[in-house]
């Protein structure tokens, strides 16, 4: 917890590190399932080379360079959580888990501190005891907000295969229409419909809310990190250069 408020140096190098150990995860997964492509692969590759120099630019209190590391973070996370649904996979997890940290130490109170050394008098960061761990409100919430969302992309329709009718494999134009229904839901389509006989598929379903609750409680907790993880300004008469007023004293024009 003292590293977290009053350490940025420990907190920089895990940054740097926790980068290392995803670029290469990353690369892979982009290239191979399908998200995004090789295109990406291409323009994410000079990041290998300027996240380090970003870093030491925000050692040396450079705000610009913080900005653009955490949105480079916030971008990889939700490249990931965005397609959670049809991934599960475990590297998938650990990138995910990944890239969350690494927002977490950049908005951290003793890096925020380090690119605004003169906005508190030279105070070290008084954050909240409990900055950066979840309330208790979150997961339930979240969960509350990922069902809202999910019942929301009901509204995406589209022709499908029924599971469990076909092979999967099979595309819709080898498929007997009784294997082929109107489905709602987004990414995965849960809900069937065919002649009239509804139909929900559990399994998408889960998936589909476990991965907008978890787009749902990141925004909450970010907003979270955002408010406690800065420390308080302290007053105007607290200032070594603004000393507080002398009562009895008036001063004749």
């Amino acid at each position: 917890m003292r590293a977290w408020r009053e350490q940025p140096g420990p907190l920089l190098a895990a940054f740097l590190v926790l980068y290392a150990l995803s670029a290469p995860t990353a690369f892979t997964l982009t290239h191979n399932s399908g998200i995004g492509g090789r295109p990406a692969v291409l323009i994410s590759i000079p990041w290998l080379f300027l996240v380090p120099v970003l870093t030491w630019c925000v050692w040396r209190g450079g705000r610009i360079s913080r900005v653009f590391l955490i949105v480079n973070g916030v971008a990889g996370y939700a490249g990931i959580a965005l397609h959670l649904a049809r991934l599960w996979r475990p590297l998938d997890l650990w990138l995910l888990a990944d890239f969350a940290a690494q927002v977490a130490l950049l908005v951290s109170p003793a890096v925020y501190q380090r690119t605004r050394p003169g906005t508190f008098y030279g105070r070290a960061a008084t954050a909240a005891p409990l900055a950066g761990q979840p309330r208790g409100w979150m997961l339930p919430g979240s969960l509350l907000a990922g069902l809202v969302i999910t019942l929301l992309f009901l509204s995406q329709m589209g022709w499908t295969a029924i599971p469990g009718c076909a092979p999967a494999s099979t595309s819709l134009a080898r498929l007997p229409g009784r294997c082929i229904g109107l489905a709602e839901g987004y990414p995965l389509r849960f809900l069937f419909g065919h002649q009239n006989v509804p139909y929900i598929d559990q399994l998408a379903l889960i998936k589909d809310w476990a991965q907008w609750s978890l787009v749902s409680g990141s925004v909450l907790y970010a907003f979270q990190l955002l408010r406690l993880g800065r420390p308080d300004r302290p007053e105007p008469a607290q200032h070594p250069h603004n000393p507080p007023p002398v009562q009895g004293i008036t001063q004749r024009v």
